[in-house]
């Protein structure tokens, strides 16, 4: 193997770069679980003998609380299994390095598409939660 002088900087950036996401990660759950609030305040506290609106309203508010849990449902996070760094005790540390290093860009690949899929979610949550919102409101102004 050639030499790797800058193996521990790159693995420490990387390290970083996944600490950053999984705070990322956490700020998605903690928003979701706001919106799903929302959305089940919106739904529970429409009267239901309004009109039409207020129906399309309440379904709206029902869409982006479903939205909203398919965002904040428990997803796993890529780990390092560390039982297995017991088989490289004789490995050079260069190499062993670079398999850690590997294993920990996996991991950052795996957690950017769960917080992009996770975002696209809250998005679409979003939207509904608005369109109920200006419906709900605009049902109100006319009761």
């Amino acid at each position: 193997m050639a030499s790797a002088r800058s193996l521990p900087v790159v693995f420490e950036e990387v390290r970083i770069e996944r600490q950053l996401l999984l705070t990322h990660f956490e700020g998605l759950d903690t928003k979701a679980g706001v919106m799903l609030g929302f959305a089940a305040a919106l739904a529970a506290l429409t009267p239901t003998d309004l009109n039409w609106i207020s129906d399309l309203g309440r379904a709206f508010a029902v869409v982006g609380g479903m939205a909203a849990l398919s965002a904040f449902w428990p997803r796993d996070h890529a780990i390092i299994d560390v039982r297995t760094l017991r088989n490289y005790l004789s490995s050079e540390p260069e190499f062993t390095w670079l398999r850690l290093l590997d294993a920990e860009i996996g991991s950052v690949e795996d957690t950017i598409r769960t917080v992009g899929s996770k975002s696209v979610r809250l998005k679409f949550a979003m939207l509904a939660l608005g369109i109920a919102t200006v419906l709900l409101s605009a049902c109100a102004g006319l009761h």
